[in-house]
């Protein structure tokens, strides 16, 4: 896993900043679902917000300017951040990292960090990581064993199938001559295609 994190540093270091946002987009759109489920569950939060601010943030990559907007999405997405004291279905748990990965989004195209887009990344994975451990029935390990759980956690084909996904992702955004609509348009088709990140039958 640490390979990967470096590749996605590595690429995104050289990326500019349409090329960021785009790829953090991807990975923030890829864990709506999650988020869908939990306000169904939960009957809280709202989801129609998230599908908003992402339609803002394709049709904005181009002109790169509406900060006040994304200053106000700030406030409004802390008021749909679930706190998971007060939740108690495993969902609460797939929206917060939902939440964190839009957060990071959001302080990418206000401060222009690529930090922000490597954190998305890594949300992304840890919420994969989380799901597997939750398919697995993994509820306490041992120090000992955390390589053994490291190891299994590496070769699930959810985990995969989710490395291939923003490796495909970062090359596509990278071999790209320029970022406009059709690219936009396209890239998104291919990233909603592919399979869910997680399996969220287990979510009901």
């Amino acid at each position: 896993m640490d390979d990967y994190i470096k590749v996605v540093r590595e690429r995104v270091s050289d990326f500019s900043i349409r090329q960021t946002i785009l790829f953090g987009a991807l990975n923030c759109e890829k864990m709506l679902r999650g988020y869908k489920i939990f306000t169904e569950l939960e009957v809280w939060g709202d989801y129609n917000f998230f599908l908003s601010l992402t339609e803002y943030v394709y049709s904005n990559i181009l002109e790169n300017n509406g900060k006040a907007y994304y200053e106000l999405s700030k406030k409004e997405l802390e008021r749909n951040f679930p706190d998971l004291d007060n939740f108690q279905t495993a969902a609460a748990s797939y929206a917060f990292d939902m939440c964190v990965a839009f957060d990071e989004l959001l302080m990418l195209i206000l401060d222009d960090s690529r930090e922000h887009a490597l954190n998305i990344s890594r949300t992304v994975i840890d919420t994969v990581d989380m799901f597997i451990q939750q398919k697995e029935n993994v509820t306490v390990t041992r120090y000992e064993d955390l390589p053994a759980l490291e190891v299994m956690i590496d070769n699930d084909e959810f985990m995969k199938k989710e490395i291939e996904r923003q490796m495909s992702l970062l090359r596509t955004i990278n071999d790209a001559s320029e970022i406009n609509e059709e690219l936009i348009k396209s890239i998104r088709s291919f990233n909603q295609n592919l399979d869910e990140l997680i399996d969220y039958s287990y979510l009901y």
